[in-house]
């Protein structure tokens, strides 16, 4: 449990049966990505150019390493701490938690970080094909900041501020990280600073 030992009850005698068959789905899908992604990939690729299949893949995989990545960064340094922060709140009562209640808490928390985590490829993807540019979300970084804000308050599943930082912190980090490696290759806009220059 990521938030240390945590006493769960159920509510009604089927309670326990509806969170098994809630996580079969979810689990399933987790184990079988690979398998998944391998015979999507398979399907897709002959009818795409060399240069479209050297791109593709290396994103495939970036996208499943980023996510999981994020689930399991989050599993065990920032749910212990929201959910941490979040029970302080009740210190002098008598904590109970219904199992159900609390697996959808963790669950939304770790696709929210999976989902967040893929920001450097969102933004990677989108200075590469020129929707935006680089220099432009170097200089407006607080409006950029303030967009991470609002995407982390609205993909935890309780807004309460604490776990809303808890997500975003990480997000400005990786929002810092994509704006660096973008530097490394040409953007349509970098291409037409370089024109302009020679003319």
């Amino acid at each position: 449990v990521p938030a240390g030992i945590i006493n769960l009850i159920v509510l009604e005698v089927t309670e326990a049966f509806k969170v098994i068959i809630l996580l079969s789905p979810f689990t399933g899908v987790v184990i079988s990505f690979p398998v998944l992604a391998y015979q999507i990939l398979k399907f897709v690729l002959p009818a795409l150019k060399r240069r479209e299949r050297r791109l593709l893949v290396p994103l495939v995989i970036l996208f499943f390493v980023l996510f999981l990545g994020g689930v399991v960064f989050s599993y065990f340094n920032l749910l212990p701490v929201a959910i941490g922060w979040l029970l302080n709140q009740g210190q002098g009562l008598e904590l109970t938690l219904s199992v159900s209640r609390y697996v959808s808490f963790v669950g939304w928390f770790l696709l929210a970080s999976g989902v967040a985590f893929e920001l450097p490829l969102v933004l990677l993807a989108l200075i590469k094909v020129g929707l935006v540019d680089r220099r432009a979300l170097r200089k407006q970084w607080q409006v950029a900041y303030m967009v991470i804000l609002l995407l982390a308050a609205i993909l935890t599943p309780d807004w309460s501020p604490i776990t809303m930082m808890v997500l975003a912190l990480p997000m400005i980090v990786l929002y810092e990280l994509a704006l660096l490696l973008a530097r490394f290759f040409r953007s349509p806009g970098d291409v037409k600073l370089k024109n302009d220059h020679s003319r």
